[in-house]
């Protein structure tokens, strides 16, 4: 029900930028689909971006990346949120 990135910046000494943007889908029998997401997706420096969204239940996720036109991106870590069982 939410995820977290880390994002790998080395401005001043590399090529990786924090990226444009970013979603997390899942996967729903043979299609990608997204989370239903409670807010927009932050990009931010040095700090962890939270994202919650509607519970899912799948056997994947994956992390769409949009990068910065003519930069490339990274992860410091990456996080999924499980729900809390009842």
């Amino acid at each position: 029900d939410g995820s977290q990135v880390y994002w790998f910046d080395d401005t001043g000494s590399g090529a990786c930028r924090v990226p444009a943007g970013w979603e997390i889908q899942y996967l729903a029998g043979s299609d990608w689909k997204p989370v239903d997401a409670a807010s927009a997706y932050p990009v931010a420096l040095d700090g962890w971006c939270r994202v919650k969204f509607a519970p899912v239940t799948t056997t994947a996720v994956r992390l769409v990346v949009k990068m910065q036109a003519a930069w490339a991106a990274g992860i410091h870590e990456w996080k999924l949120d499980e729900v809390e069982p009842e």
